[in-house]
């Protein structure tokens, strides 16, 4: 290497370094505040390191065409934009026209439909279908009265089984996507450099997923615990609190 190119890889080096200080000390000094754990922040230190090598090796090189700054300039903003905005966009339209997923307004809507229609049909009709899924309840006794638990529980969990299948349909497709999304990402280094931070944070996808069934797990929970109580008309002590299901995070 001559002194010339050894004076324009020093150049591009210092300013790079300076750009990896300039993001790395904030993200130390916030993830040591927040207390995240110590492998996890040199995971994401160790993302921005290789992203940043990513981006001065295709400078360096693009800056050693034998052509004039302006061109090399607007070539490096052109390689960018194709990275950052036009490939990824691009790729999600095609991704979202490929794999089909429900509507999650449809979702919604099906579910209300079903638990607001409960009030206008006979309340036996209801009582029905929902011991057709769920017999072990079907001996409950009933109160004569114009309002009970049981019936309007009922019928929300009619509701909410009643939207199982799109629902699946729902994760299963934004799983494929999200698989499809993550292949493709090695054809847009920004993307991919983005996932791997949501995957550290634990925002992807895949964490939001296993959130949502949690919260599933939590809500079935509830139900074994209540459900006695509202079908079987048993007796609630308030000492019984102590044994309420609670939500695991993790």
């Amino acid at each position: 290497m001559d002194a010339e190119n050894f004076l324009w890889a020093l150049r591009a080096l210092v300013r790079s370094g300076a750009v990896f200080l300039a993001l790395v000390v904030p993200l130390l000094i916030v993830g040591i505040i927040s207390g995240i754990n110590l492998g996890t922040l040199l995971l994401a230190i160790l993302g921005v390191f290789v992203y940043l090598v990513f981006w001065t090796m295709l400078s360096f090189y693009v800056s050693g065409w034998r052509k004039s700054g302006s061109v090399i300039l607007l070539s490096l903003v052109a390689i960018w934009m194709l990275t950052a905005v036009i490939l990824p966009a691009g790729l999600r339209v095609a991704i979202d026209k490929t794999v089909h997923v429900p509507s999650g307004t449809d979702i919604v809507m099906l579910q209300r439909e079903v638990v607001n229609g409960a009030w206008d049909i006979p309340r036996e009709v209801t009582m029905n279908n929902f011991f057709k899924q769920h017999p072990e309840w079907k001996d409950y006794e009933p109160i004569d009265q114009s309002f009970e638990w049981q019936w309007y529980y009922a019928f929300q969990q009619i509701g909410d089984e009643r939207t199982e299948d799109l629902s699946r349909h729902y994760r299963d497709g934004r799983l494929e996507r999200d698989k499809l999304a993550t292949s493709l990402s090695f054809l847009a280094p920004p993307s991919l450099f983005e996932r791997y931070l949501q995957s550290l944070a634990k925002t992807d996808l895949k964490s939001s997923i296993e959130y949502e069934e949690r919260v599933r797990a939590y809500h079935a929970s509830l139900r074994a615990f209540y459900y006695p109580k509202f079908f079987k008309n048993a007796p609630f002590e308030k000492s019984e609190l102590k044994n309420l299901p609670t939500y695991l995070s993790r």
